[in-house]
Order: structure tokens, then C-alpha cells, then sequence
């Protein structure tokens, strides 16, 4: 059987979703986008099933009810309440539809109504009768699989009867049960080869035993090889485990769907790509569609070049139509949770920032003339990337006429020939309408630190704020030094990397580091402890003064 569709009727958030299935599906979209929505959805409707089957109902009509308490899994204890927009009624609540091609070839059909029955049980309404109710409810093998990420591996486990172990991977426990089910595949030399075989192309060298005596043993004992090494199981790393348990279920019960919520969250960035090239290998040799939700840039490229995969965009809870080829790079720099905001009519000028805090740069820009109603921001991690950078900037000045961007970069203790020769190759790549502001200050903090504007926060004359802004700096040089290095080295390699004119870390530091050099980060709060410690009642530095005025930002400001 392989299922083609899948629509979701009045579910959570989803009014109405159809996804047209291949071998491995990934959703995506930014938070609330109704991701997990979907994933949640598709195994209640499949674990709802099996419960009517486990509890001796079934029929055409009337409709099956069962007890809230009868549902293997749920996904959320107020059960009424899962209908889109109100609860669940005697007339009306969530439906899913499954079309699929079954033994002969043909395209079917299969229906689940779900709405309240009498004394707050729930009715379902399908067709016992069906190719696909007789595989969804089938108590001996899962049809669906549930992994909501791995919240942890008990560290001991008992060996639990196979309907246990299988009532507790519909309810979405898979982790609480990992250790049955290698004893399991420690049982069956072809499959536990093929296990080997999967997991070693992710670590290489991978190995795992398990054994259990029934009349020596209380708990079954489970270790891993990696490395080399053999270590208990609980011992092995988070995405090692996280692999491990997608392969062992699905090579042991060969689930027709397998539902996994960010897989990708605990493994670096090099074996994501190998954990996809995991789930293709899995769809081709146990015939099992696998649907997963990510923000992964390097998931997405693994699925979206896999003519095997699809990729379906949601947002607000329902799917969008993919015109956005450049997914991959605003998932890199961080800006898929906002993209709706991007591709509002009422944003018009777009701020790129590296700070993620953007209530600092707000405030200064507020100062500066700036009026932030149709102004949008965006953090992403660091413009040294110019083509993803100059990708996203390109995306959203095409949405709309009038549109422009600030990409704004801190000076990173950078000298001033060297802003100059970043400020031209920035301009220079960026397109029309597009500015590239480099701030003649270290960071964004630093705004914060100048006497001008301490003296105005704290109410003290400028020099008294002159004096303890240099008591501060003069106070704190290791540290300052240690830190201003740093920069300079991450300067050497990234984006100053090309600039034959590059200034002399040795020499900007021959005479100690000067206020013009120091990060705000470090100064800001040490500069309110010394107001504080002078009887000044500042609590924080970053309010709004005269002293946050600069020409170049004011010129800068939207219309």
C-alpha cells in the first residue's frame, strides 16, 4: 500500500490541508505554521483506528465511540477541543482522508469522521470494510510511527510484552521502548545486519548488543560501539540515539508512515544530510513514507535534490505555494519564522541585524528620526555570508515596488580604512535600493556606553561620566584585550580576509585598548555597576537620549 494523499479537516490549527505524499516529505514554515499540526494529526487519526479495533468496536454505521480514556494516543487530554476554531460537536468535528493505492493497483479512498458522541465520548464514523482500516488498526505491526524528537532514554528498562511495547509507540513513548526493540532485532540476524549496515553509514563503525535472561536479568542490557569502544546505550550521544531508534522501528515493524518532529535537533550539521539519505533508504527497502518537519537548511537541500522528496510550506496552518527557491538560505540565516512579516504590503524597509536582541537598535533608530511602522527586522547569523545575504535582500525588494534594505553591521573593532574597504565591497554586491550601514562604533551596546549618553541617562555632567567610562575601560584591559583579539582574528579569516590593507592587531593594542576599540557588550554593564556604586539609580543604559543621534542613521530614515 502506498498512500498518494492526505487531507486534514478541522484539526488544531489546520482548516483544511491536503499533502500529496512521496517517499519522504518535509514540512516546513515558521513557528505556529501548523507543522506539528500535521504530524500530530495523521497519527491520532491512525492511532484512533487501532483503538477501535483494540476495544471491540468497528462498523459503518452506526458510528464506533470510545472513551477518552480509550485512545492509545492523543494530542491533548481535552479531546472535544482538537476541532479547529471550537469544540467538537454531536454535528460537526475533525476528518481525515487517506487516499492510497492498495493491492490492486487502484486509487481508494478511506474516511475518518471524528465528533462528539453522547457523555463525552468521542464517535468515529469510517469503513471497517476497507483495505486500509483492516493495515491501520492492525494490532501486530504499527502502521504509523511516532517520534516527537528524543526526550530522553530511561536509563533502565524492563522487557515488556510486544503489545506493550506497541501500545506505547502509538502513544508516541518510542524512546521508553528503544531497548525492546533491539532485543528484538538481537533476535533476527537479517535484520539487525541491515541495522548495522543503515547506522554505520551515519557513524561509522556503529555496532550494538543486546542481551536479557529471563531467569538471571531484571533489566535488558543494550551498548553501542562507536569509536571503537563499547559503552551502555544510554551513554551514546543524543543524534547517535536519535538515529538509532528511527532506524531500529522502522527496520523492525516497517511502519507505512513514519511521523518524526525535528530528527534533525540533536545532529551536527554533516550527518543531517546522511539521516535524509537514512529515510530515502528506508522508504525503498521497507516501503515506509516518512513525513518530518525541520528547520534545517541542510534537511531541506537533502530533500528538495532527492527527486524522491517533496516539500510542502506551511503557514498559519495551512500550505502555501512554493515560490521561494531560496528557503534553504533564509532558514540559514534565520529568518524563516518571520517570512510572512517579510512579505507583508506593509513592510517597506527591511533591517538585516546581527544582534538578535533588536530592542537595542530599535531605540537608536527611534532616535534618530526613525519611524518603525512599516519597518521590519531581521537577525541572522552574521553578514560575512554577502550571497545569502545579498539572496534574501534581492527576494524581498522583488515583492513590491518602494521597498528598500538596511543591512546593518557592527564595526567589530574594525579601524576606519577597513570600514571603508567592507562598506564598498558590501555596496558593490548588494542590489539597487539595498544600503549597507557599518557602524562606526564596535557593536550595538557600544552606542550605549558613550559619556555623552551616560551622562544623559544618569543625569551627571560629562565629565564625571567621561571619568567613570574611562575608569571602566582602563579597569578592565585584559578582558577588553582578550576580546578585541578575538575580533581581530575572526576579521583575519572572514571578512577582511581579501584586504591587503589590514591594520596590525599588535599595534591598535601597542598602548592599550582604547575606548574606540572596546566591545559595549563588556563595557554596559560594568558602566551601570559604577553609576550604581556612585549612587545613580540606572538600572539600564539602553534608553533613548540626544547623544544616539548620528547623521549617517538620521539620513538613513524612512520617508
Amino acid at each position: 500500500m502506498k498512500i498518494e494523499r492526505i487531507q486534514i479537516l478541522r484539526f488544531k490549527n489546520i482548516s483544511n490541508i491536503t499533502l500529496a505524499l512521496d517517499n519522504a516529505n518535509l514540512l516546513i514554515g515558521g513557528n505556529n505554521a501548523g507543522k506539528s499540526s500535521v504530524i500530530q494529526g495523521i497519527h491520532f487519526a491512525i492511532s484512533a483506528l487501532r483503538s477501535a479495533r483494540m476495544h471491540g468496536k468497528g462498523g459503518n454505521l452506526p458510528a464506533t465511540t470510545l472513551g477518552v480514556n480509550q485512545f492509545s494516543f492523543l494530542p491533548t487530554n481535552e479531546v472535544m477541543k482538537i476541532r479547529t476554531g471550537s469544540p467538537m460537536t454531536q454535528d460537526s468535528g475533525s476528518q481525515f482522508s487517506f487516499f492510497y493505492r492498495g493491492h490492486n493497483g487502484n486509487e481508494d479512498e478511506f474516511r475518518l469522521y471524528l465528533y462528539r458522541g453522547k457523555n463525552a465520548n468521542v464517535s468515529l464514523s469510517y469503513n471497517k470494510y476497507s483495505e486500509f482500516f483492516d493495515q491501520a488498526s492492525d494490532l501486530t505491526r504499527p502502521f504509523s510511527v511516532f517520534v516527537p524528537g528524543l526526550a530522553g532514554l530511561p536509563l533502565v528498562e524492563e522487557r515488556r510484552a510486544s503489545s506493550i511495547v506497541q501500545s506505547g509507540i502509538a502513544q508516541g513513548d518510542a524512546n521508553l521502548f528503544l531497548r525492546n526493540v533491539l532485543l528484538r532485532l538481537s533476535r533476527d540476524p537479517q535484520k539487525l545486519t541491515a541495522l548495522h549496515e543503515l547506522m554505520d553509514d551515519i557513524f561509522p563503525g556503529f555496532q550494538t548488543r543486546t542481551t536479557f535472561d529471563e531467569n538471571v536479568n531484571q533489566y535488558i542490557n543494550s551498548e553501542v560501539r562507536l569509536g571503537g569502544f563499547w559503552s551502555p546505550l544510554e551513554m551514546a550521544g543524543t543524534g547517535c540515539l536519535q538515529a538509532l531508534q528511527v532506524a531500529a522501528y522502522v527496520i523492525l515493524y516497517a511502519p507505512r508512515l513514519l511521523l518524526l518532529d525535528e530528527p534533525d535537533a540533536h545532529l551536527h550539521p554533516g550527518n543531517q544530510k546522511k539521516l535524509v539519505d537514512l529515510f530515502f533508504s528506508l522508504s525503498q527497502t521497507a516501503g515506509t513514507q516518512v513525513i518530518l518537519a525541520s528547520h534545517s537548511r541542510h534537511v531541506f537541500d537533502a530533500v528538495s535534490t532527492n527527486a524522491l522528496g517533496a516539500i510542502h510550506w506551511l503557514e498559519e496552518g495551512r500550505l502555501v505555494e512554493d515560490e521561494r527557491a531560496d528557503v534553504a538560505l533564509l532558514m540559514d540565516i534565520g529568518a524563516l519564522d518571520n517570512f510572512a512579516d517579510l512579505a507583508s504590503e506593509q513592510v517597506r524597509t527591511l533591517v538585516f541585524a546581527e544582534d538578535e536582541k533588536k530592542t537595542k537598535l530599535r531605540t537608536v533608530l527611534e532616535a534618530n528620526g526613525w519611524n518603525l511602522e512599516n519597518v521590519e527586522f531581521v537577525s541572522f547569523n552574521g553578514v560575512d555570508n554577502l550571497e545569502a545575504t545579498k539572496v534574501v535582500v534581492e527576494y524581498f525588494l522583488g515583492l513590491g515596488e518602494n521597498r528598500r534594505a538596511i543591512v546593518y553591521r557592527d564595526g567589530d573593532c574594525m579601524t576606519g580604512p577597513e570600514k571603508a574597504w567592507l562598506q564598498e565591497k558590501y555596496q558593490q554586491t548588494l542590489p539597487e535600493n539595498a544600503v549597507m550601514y557599518i557602524s562606526p562604533l564596535t557593536d550595538i551596546e557600544h552606542f550605549f556606553c558613550t559619556p555623552g549618553h551616560v551622562a544623559a541617562v544618569a543625569q551627571i555632567d560629562d565629565e564625571e561620566a567621561q571619568d567613570i567610562v574611562s575608569e571602566v575601560v582602563n579597569n578592565n584591559q585584559g578582558l577588553l584585550g582578550a576580546k578585541l583579539g578575538k575580533k581581530r582574528v575572526d576579521l583575519a579569516f572572514k571578512a577582511l580576509k581579501s584586504f591587503a590593507g589590514r591594520a596590525n592587531t599588535e599595534n591598535l593594542v601597542a598602548h592599550g585598548v582604547t575606548f574606540e576599540m572596546s566591545l559595549g557588550k563588556l563595557l554596559m554593564p560594568r558602566i551601570v555597576q559604577r553609576l550604581q556604586d556612585h549612587g545613580a539609580a540606572v538600572a539600564d543604559l539602553v534608553q533613548p537620549s540626544a547623544a544616539l543621534i548620528r547623521e549617517d542613521l538620521q539620513a538613513l530614515a524612512p520617508e
